[in-house]
């Protein structure tokens, strides 16, 4: 990654972190206040009976999509009419439902699908943090999971994340029902 890649990324965090603060008022909804019904579980990953490595390598194939379609400040100028018509769209989406179905059990990971599948659905509309959501989200599991290097987790996760961080990724979505 060369200078500019970390000047562009670092740009477009503060402005997703200044996107997320403006909502103050926001910051006492609970994790019930959105359509979600979270599994409450102390389990932070589990897979179902021999999809680990399937699952992993979901986990990485999907990061790299989302790096070239959010990182870098790409989710600025992506068009949504091209994305939601995109074989790779619709292939995460087919991911996401299939991680939350049949690769991972009883775990928090699964509420970090079920927002992921949320944050599908509000990027559709023409939401680009819905995007940098998903991206978080599959950025901080690759992280975890497959101990990928980074340069920041976001702690999105509810299976490897901060509480405040998660709080963040519930008001945003509440804030778009």
């Amino acid at each position: 990654m060369n200078v500019a890649n970390d000047i562009l990324e670092e740009e477009a965090a503060k402005k997703d972190e200044e996107a997320v603060q403006d909502d103050g008022e926001k910051d006492d909804i609970e994790l019930t206040n959105i359509n979600i019904d979270y599994i409450e579980t102390n389990v932070q990953i589990a897979y179902q009976d021999g999809q680990e490595e399937v699952v992993n390598e979901l986990i990485a194939n999907q990061h790299e999509y989302l790096n070239e379609l959010a990182g870098w400040g790409n989710a600025e100028v992506l068009s949504f009419e091209e994305l939601i018509e995109s074989e790779q769209w619709l292939k995460l989406k087919n991911d996401i439902q299939w991680l939350y179905e049949e690769g991972f059990d009883h775990s928090l990971v699964v509420n970090d699908m079920m927002n992921a599948e949320q944050f599908v659905r509000v990027a559709e509309a023409g939401d680009r943090m819905s995007i940098r959501y998903i991206h978080r989200i599959f950025h901080d599991l690759d992280a975890s999971i497959n101990r990928r290097q980074v340069d920041r987790v976001w702690g999105v996760t509810h299976a490897f994340g901060t509480t405040r961080q998660q709080q963040e990724v519930v008001n945003y979505l509440s804030s778009t029902q």
